[in-house]
């Protein structure tokens, strides 16, 4: 009979069994990597190039879209949040919305052209539906929005990335009727 302990009566391990041991926890520690590289970097959302315009005047919501996916988008989107980030002049307020069923440009009333219109949290976006935000301001004032982070889980990948466009919006007061 072998013993397996030495002569400081530690037990120890044949060379040969110890290399498969080492081997399958480096085969472990690589296929963890993997898999969790793999969870946190889905598919990139695209970003648009250049802006888009929008005027409105004080007190007077306005609705721009922001991300519509192309018809061929063949994903569906379990939306933890839209975060947005606006620089202004003054103070506005802006709203990330999901229009279901839908898209729009820049509208005063969204739901001439979706289905529904709703907090985009705990939402689904696929194909056909859009992000756009509210802008709204109570003065005069300029804005710019960059492009929306979208949080998302898709099937077993999570992720927030930057999608859609950037917005200017110039918020003016009505000229008096002469």
């Amino acid at each position: 009979m072998t013993s397996l302990s030495g002569p400081d009566g530690l037990s120890r391990i044949p060379s040969g069994r110890r290399l498969r041991i080492v081997t399958a926890l480096v085969l472990a520690v690589v296929l963890l990597a993997t898999v969790g590289w793999y969870i946190a970097h889905p598919a990139p959302l695209p970003v648009r190039a250049g802006h888009v315009t929008a005027a409105t005047s004080p007190g007077r919501p306005v609705f721009v879209g922001v991300f519509t996916p192309s018809a061929d988008f063949d994903r569906t989107l379990r939306m933890g949040g839209v975060h947005v980030h606006t620089t202004a002049t003054a103070p506005v307020t802006v709203t990330p919305l999901l229009c279901t069923g839908g898209s729009i440009g820049v509208t005063t009333d969204p739901s001439a052209f979706c289905d529904d219109v709703s907090d985009p949290a705990d939402g689904t976006l696929r194909a056909g539906d859009s992000i756009l935000i509210e802008i709204e301001a109570d003065e005069p004032t300029a804005a710019f929005v960059d492009p929306v982070g979208i949080s998302y889980r898709e099937g077993l990948q999570v992720g927030t990335q930057s999608a859609g466009t950037a917005v200017v919006i110039n918020i003016t007061p009505v000229a008096a009727a002469s």
